[in-house]
């Protein structure tokens, strides 16, 4: 016996998410997983595409991109450029090299803390200020999500949790629990 698959309208985007996830939820969770296959192929592609990207590790590309993740630049940005490695090519380096992964790691803290300076000065209207109040307000939003979720100790929202003890006298009759 075939089970009948329910099928989307036809895609020409006027439905919302919500609309479509009411209509058919695991066609929709289909659709998004094979998205985010084809953003990982398209990705492996273009990267594929990169001219002269380099394999070869040097003590100047290493400082680089240390220099510009402190400055709160992101690592895939950055190795966008063409005389960089690859994103991947990065990561072999890293799990093969425990001082590189810290290395990086704390380049990226401190670029969450240059970002979060940054806020002030475009919320004040600073040079790097876009000047069009609505992207200013999204882009410090977005960094804001991007250092709370990367740096919670330091920039996520404070979570309280109280502990009390109790304590629960039993009759004697309950010794079979």
């Amino acid at each position: 016996m075939e089970v009948p698959t329910p099928s989307l309208p036809p895609l020409d985007g006027t439905q919302t998410i919500a609309e479509l996830a009411k209509i058919s939820p695991i066609t929709l969770a289909a659709m998004g997983k094979q998205s985010i296959k084809d953003m990982s192929n398209r990705r492996r592609q273009i990267e594929g595409l990169k001219p002269g990207s380099s394999s070869i590790r040097t003590v100047e590309m290493i400082e680089e991109i240390v220099d510009r993740l402190r400055g709160g630049e992101t690592l895939t940005s950055i190795l966008k450029d063409t005389h960089l490695p690859r994103v991947t090519t990065l990561w072999n380096w890293r799990e093969a090299d425990e001082a590189l992964d810290q290395r990086i790691k704390r380049a990226q803290a401190q670029g969450q803390h240059t970002l979060a300076d940054e806020r002030l000065d475009i919320a004040l209207g600073c040079s790097i200020s876009t000047g069009d109040t609505y992207r200013d307000s999204l882009v410090i939003k977005t960094i804001n999500a991007n250092i709370a979720q990367r740096n919670r100790a330091e920039f996520g929202e404070r979570v309280q949790v109280d502990h009390a003890s109790v304590v629960i006298n039993l009759p004697p009759e309950s010794d079979g629990l």
